[in-house]
């Protein structure tokens, strides 16, 4: 016989959808607060939708974790030396690209670039993401190949940090 083991959890906040958009459940927009992932051995048969509300959890841990990483980059420099600058922008933007490579994310990737750079831009959320309009262009796509190739490697640099 297998175990269900069941943590208690505390229930996770996901933003509101409107209704009235075309707005997919893949591309629903998810805050960055960090979340536990429950732990559940599953036998048989799974919940509906229990999928996709595993990968909202795991995309706002991503995103938790890629604010952390990306503060502490952008903490190295001043922040009148950052304030207004593009190349901040499409720098966040292509580490976002690498960073997050689930299809149909690009609500979640723009809120992340917007929440990252925010404060060098008098936290104007509008401005950013006028910012992001122009410099999209050049934007590098992380394609099928490279991105599978991220998968992997994150998943065995997983498996090595879990042996430690």
């Amino acid at each position: 016989m297998k175990k269900i083991v069941l943590q208690k959890q505390p229930q996770v906040k996901l933003e509101e959808v409107n209704l009235n958009e075309t707005e997919s459940d893949s591309e629903q927009i998810i805050p960055f607060e960090r979340k536990q992932i429950p732990q559940i051995a599953f036998n048989t048969k799974k919940l509906d939708g229990l999928d996709q509300k595993l990968q909202n959890i795991k995309i706002c841990n991503y995103s938790s974790d890629f604010l952390d990483e990306i503060n502490k980059v952008l903490n190295l420099y001043d922040d009148s030396e950052l304030k207004y600058n593009d190349k901040l922008v499409l720098f966040v933007m292509n580490e976002v690209e690498k960073f997050i490579l689930k299809p149909k994310s690009g609500k979640n990737k723009e809120k992340l670039v917007v929440e990252s750079v925010k404060k060098y831009f008098n936290n104007d959320d509008d401005l950013v993401k006028l910012v992001i309009k122009l410099v999209f262009k050049e934007l590098s796509q992380v394609k099928f190949f490279k991105r599978q190739g991220l998968k992997i490697l994150r998943f065995f640099l997983k498996v090595r940090q879990n042996q430690q």
